[in-house]
């Protein structure tokens, strides 16, 4: 069977990390989870991130329109207008998650503002993770876990010690963000206005994938290798 791009992404993107379920609670009442509104209400909206928290990229990109502009404010290496959802899904998403060590990301919706009668909801995430530059491990030193010795480092790279219980030491991934979205009223997101951690996304790009990067305004055609879509069939 083929299967289109976005399709084959949407496999990929299944280790985003995941969404907790507080922001559920919070907003979704008996009555606001039934409540009948020109967009979605804040229920509804913390319901599709929701997708996030159970693995399932698939539905939560369902909500989001296949010519959607995704635009990612500044000049670092992922900013820039996505002019539909597969360009955002390949240079974007998966860009970032290549950089983080499976199993050790998570993703919490929260705060709403906005949405039911109005178009546009502002909605605040938090990211954490260990980015793929701290494979190395160590071995936990005698005292506290935060207090290296030169000893303990030393000891890291030596194999019997490799085995030993370790902890991450590479680049903490602590991404608090705004994705902003316009709704139609059909509850598919039509556009997003992102603002994120810059000089995060920078530091996990550049000490991940490349040191130079070349920064694009208007993102209209997938990324060729070594980055984005093109990157696991060109050198």
């Amino acid at each position: 069977m083929m299967h289109s791009p976005f399709e084959i992404l949407l496999v990929a993107a299944a280790a985003v990390p995941a969404l907790t379920t507080s922001t559920l609670a919070q907003y979704c009442s008996a009555n606001q989870s039934v409540a009948t509104t020109k967009y979605p209400n804040k229920c509804q909206i913390a319901q599709i991130f929701n997708n996030l928290s159970e693995g399932n990229s698939k539905a939560f990109f369902a909500q989001v329109a296949p010519d959607v502009d995704w635009t990612l404010m500044g000049t670092h290496p992922l900013a820039g207008v996505y002019h539909n959802r597969t360009i955002f899904l390949a240079d974007a998403v998966m860009r970032l998650d290549n950089t983080i060590v499976n199993g050790t990301g998570t993703l919490d919706l929260v705060h709403i503002v906005g949405g039911g009668d109005e178009e546009w909801s502002a909605n605040e995430l938090h990211a954490l993770g260990v980015c793929k530059n701290g494979e190395h491990s160590l071995p936990y030193p005698s005292s506290s876990p935060t207090c290296l010795s030169f000893m303990d480092l030393a000891r890291a790279f030596e194999p019997k010690y490799m085995a030993l219980t370790s902890f991450m030491i590479g680049l903490k991934y602590d991404n608090r963000f705004n994705w902003v979205t316009r709704w139609n009223t059909e509850g598919i997101i039509v556009e997003v206005r992102a603002w994120v951690d810059s000089a995060l996304i920078y530091k996990a790009i550049t000490e991940n994938e490349s040191p130079e990067y070349t920064y694009t305004d208007q993102r209209t055609a997938l990324e060729p290798g070594p980055v984005g879509v093109g990157c696991a069939t060109q050198k």
